[in-house]
């Protein structure tokens, strides 16, 4: 059998990644290395309906995700867990396991670290969802 994480997944990580504070509810932080994505999409609110029928109205939306190794973990991760990405903080939102030794981890927050020196610094990432109209105004 092909071992795929030590193969693959490893040299993708090292190559690719970058450090990542996993914080679990429940034992130690550990520190390990992920490849972080803003996953773009366009959704399609009405398929089949042709564009020139539809109009241009689509909906783009994104998704912060981290991919990891499920061997740099003890335990494996869950929803609600903390993750400190460049001064920022994330919680998973949902865990997929892809069946070779990754998990893609959605994350939501992005909220900067109160320890970052840079504290006047805001962006819209750092509104919850139902505050971001006013950030867009304020701003």
């Amino acid at each position: 059998m092909i071992d795929f994480d030590k193969l693959v997944l490893s040299h993708c990580v090292k190559n690719f990644g970058r450090p990542i504070k996993y914080c679990p509810q429940s034992g130690d932080p550990i520190e390990i290395y992920g490849i972080f994505d803003n996953v773009t999409r366009f959704l399609d609110p009405m398929p089949g309906v042709l564009e020139s029928e539809a109009g241009k109205n689509g909906v783009v939306a994104s998704r912060l995700m981290v991919g990891v190794r499920l061997s740099d973990f003890s335990a494996k991760p869950t929803m609600g867990d903390k993750i400190m990405i460049d001064e920022r903080v994330y919680y998973v939102q949902e865990v997929a396991v892809d069946g070779q030794g990754c998990a893609h981890l959605v994350l939501n927050g992005g909220k900067k670290n109160e320890d970052s020196e840079n504290k006047g610094e805001q962006s819209l990432q750092e509104y919850p969802v139902e505050d971001r109209g006013q950030f867009i105004k304020e701003h």
